[in-house]
């Protein structure tokens, strides 16, 4: 499988961020680029020819669990969210 994000880094592209491969794939001599090449064909890409993008570290999983009022946390502009309860 191949797992991508849409409108992600900036709209109207996609982000690749996970291919998976079954043991029955691998055993069949697939690899991680030709999954994502078998997908990309259809722009006329390759994985190779793919521009990169700046990673940044992901969300943390749940910022409102176990908080109280005005919970703040962010990255790339930040996120300010006050909760009341």
């Amino acid at each position: 499988s191949v797992a991508v994000v849409y409108d992600s880094p900036v709209r109207h592209q996609i982000t690749i961020y996970k291919v998976s491969l079954s043991e029955v794939g691998v055993s069949m001599g697939y690899s991680v680029e030709q999954m994502c090449d078998e997908a990309l064909v259809y722009a006329g890409l390759t994985l190779a020819t793919c521009p990169r993008t700046q990673l940044v570290a992901p969300p943390r999983s749940d910022p409102f669990r176990n908080r109280g009022a005005d919970v703040s946390y962010g990255m790339a502009g930040g996120v300010a969210i006050s909760a009341f309860s």
